[in-house]
């Protein structure tokens, strides 16, 4: 469904009334009835502009008449921004209505709560979906019902903790149509955009025209008057869209038809030459792609599909490129960013690997939210989190586009005011405090001989936040939690466990900070050997003991005596590999004696002596001893 095909009622529950499916009977005659009968044409063609004009001037003369007072309120409402001239008209149906509760009178309050959470009056909304709950026991209405409820409930939360920011509709860009897919050059003195604007082409039944893509620059603080792009395409009157520069600002990406394109810059002319379709690999004839972009390396293309095998309506691809320059076959980026909804207009920024999109999914508080997710070294994506209260709002909120300067950037919205809304506009978004910085990234590595045997789980205040999985061929993993809390992050690995305490401020914030928090590495083959070097160390413990114990002895014991050094040295040193744990022996005037095992008999002896003579030949002088001939000679505690 194209964006100006999109209707912004509550469900398709909402509809409009003719006089044979009304709230109460109207009669209207002759020419009125005519009238009537081609506004709902218009608003049923989304041209709610022209319907409203046309109703207005009948419910002057009929201001009893309830169908045309409840269709006013479906046209106000499905203009979205202007829901006070909804609710105002819904009112009136609520006071003329007097009949029996019928389907009709569901779809009066489901339009009412729409309006509700588009004015912000999310309790009174819930209040209207409650009526409609206790009166219309209809399965799939009320499970409808239940998702509204959830927005709601996402909307107080993020109302709750709005984000630090100014947003300022951009003079020059926008039209009385809809306008809308920023794209900046790098330097941010260039937009390209949609717009359903006249340029030429037929127009739509909602009033507006097919979309087209404009460019328009920055001069002095002002945006010149936009220019209409042509000739990108052979096709005649085909449509355009720019979704995306790349490759220094010579490649410019575009949807035409549901297929990505690329045109080249024209270095001579700073104009763009005819594009051809990308590769098929990414193109699929069979399905349509909304939305393109690739990332400032050119290494990687993030699109939107509705092809097969998605989770449900458009979903988000990722395709990289081959060392021979085309595309490889693109994979679905999976159900913890795609939902059963529209994912669109995915961006993912390199050097922060901050993947924003918009969906009407995940915790939207109404309409198409945007939202964004980190992605891990594993490749796999954090938690998405919506971007935040003012930039999403009730209605929607798509098209976001950061800028190479952190604490701007551009989407479009359909924002409510005092004046009758237009449509889709371009916003520009100055930052003081973005919804993502109240975030810390921390990062960490595990070592360890199995990764897949190796669970990572990380609590604030005795409560679990999560549970994570490393990259399984690098060890690498990322925790993303508020900035500002003590975490204790364990890390378990087969019959071992490791324990950090992490202390985060508001200062750790990753894009604030532009790092991650490292935490030191969880190195279990460390923690092992270091746990063999210490077992090896008390059975050498233990084996010294028992020597000193046998030369004190009355019975009489033997050992091999393999070295003899004037300096100490370790075990390892000694490139052998020993049947029994060694044992120092420090004598008096300060050479040392190596030694291995205690025998009962001089035939067990000699056989751990011939083994090492066959294993080590540079211990060739090594021989058996009595253990009590080390009495006289070995250095007193």
């Amino acid at each position: 469904m194209k964006l100006y095909e999109k209707l912004i009622a509550i469900s398709l529950f909402v509809v409009f009334l003719g006089a044979s499916n009304a709230l109460a009977q109207s009669k209207l005659k002759g020419n009125d009835a005519r009238l009537y009968d081609y506004a709902l044409e218009l608003a049923e063609g989304t041209d709610n502009a022209n319907a409203i004009p046309i109703l207005k001037k009948l419910y002057e003369k009929y201001n009893e008449n309830i169908d045309i007072a409840y269709n006013l309120g479906i046209c106000y409402m499905n203009m979205s921004g202007n829901p006070d001239s909804a609710l105002y008209y819904f009112n009136i149906v609520k006071r003329l209505d007097t009949g029996d509760w019928n389907d009709s009178r569901s779809e009066l309050y489901l339009a009412i709560a729409r309006t509700y959470q588009m004015k912000y009056m999310y309790d009174e909304a819930l209040k209207t979906y409650k009526t409609v709950e206790r009166h219309d026991k209809d399965s799939v209405l009320l499970q409808e019902i239940k998702r509204q409820r959830e927005i709601c409930a996402n909307a107080k939360n993020l109302m709750a903790t709005p984000v630090k920011l100014e947003i300022n509709a951009i003079d020059g860009i926008n039209s009385n149509f809809n306008d809308y897919r920023p794209v900046l050059s790098s330097d941010g003195q260039t937009m390209f955009f949609t717009s359903r604007r006249g340029h030429g082409l037929s127009g739509f039944e909602d009033g507006q025209y097919e979309e087209a893509s404009y460019q328009s620059k920055l001069t002095d603080g002002k945006w010149s008057e936009p220019k209409l792009l042509e000739n990108l395409i052979d096709e005649k009157d085909q449509q355009v869209t720019v979704t995306c520069l790349a490759n220094n600002d010579k490649e410019l990406y575009f949807i035409s038809g549901g297929l990505i394109y690329m045109s080249l810059k024209d270095t001579a002319t700073g104009g763009w030459l005819p594009a051809d379709p990308i590769s098929e690999a990414v193109n699929d004839y069979d399905s349509k792609i909304k939305y393109a972009y690739v990332t400032e390396d050119g290494n990687q293309l993030y699109f939107s599909s509705n092809r097969k095998g998605g989770h449900g309506g458009f979903d988000i691809y990722r395709s990289f490129r081959l060392p021979n320059g085309e595309w490889a076959l693109p994979r679905n980026l999976g159900p913890d960013l795609n939902t059963p909804y529209d994912e669109d207009s995915p961006i993912m920024i390199g050097d922060d690997q901050i993947l924003y999109f918009c969906s009407d999914g995940h915790s939207t508080m109404g309409g198409t939210d945007i939202f964004y997710a980190i992605e891990n070294p594993d490749s796999t994506f954090s938690v998405v989190q919506n971007i935040g209260y003012p930039i999403n709002t009730p209605d929607d909120d798509l098209f976001f586009m950061p800028t190479a300067k952190k604490d701007t950037a551009y989407y479009a919205s359909i924002r409510w005011s005092k004046e009758p809304s237009t449509g889709y506009d371009i916003y520009r978004v100055i930052y003081d405090e973005p919804e993502v910085n109240t975030l810390v990234v921390m990062s960490g590595q595990i070592i360890a001989d199995d990764l897949y045997d190796v669970g990572i789980v990380a609590e604030s205040n005795g409560e679990q936040i999560g549970r994570f999985a490393p990259n399984r061929e690098t060890g690498k993993f990322v925790i993303i939690a508020k900035a500002g809390g003590t975490y204790k992050v364990t890390v378990f690995s087969g019959d071992y466990q490791i324990e950090r305490t992490i202390t985060t401020t508001e200062k750790d914030c990753y894009l604030k900070s532009g790092f991650t928090l490292d935490i030191d590495k969880f190195d279990f083959e460390a923690l092992a050997e270091a746990e063999r070097a210490a077992e090896a160390e008390r059975r050498a413990a233990d084996a010294l003991s028992n020597v000193y114990s046998a030369i004190d002895g009355e019975q009489d014991l033997y050992t091999v005596q393999f070295l003899s050094l004037r300096k100490k040295i370790t075990p390892e040193e000694t490139e052998v590999d020993l049947p029994e744990n060694v044992s120092i022996l420090e004598y008096a005037d300060g050479w040392v004696v190596y030694t291995f095992g205690i025998y009962d008999n001089l035939r067990d002896a000699n056989a751990a002596l011939e083994k090492i003579l066959k294993e080590n030949k540079q211990y060739g002088d090594s021989f058996v001893r009595n253990l009590k001939h080390y009495k006289r000679y070995i250095k007193k505690e």
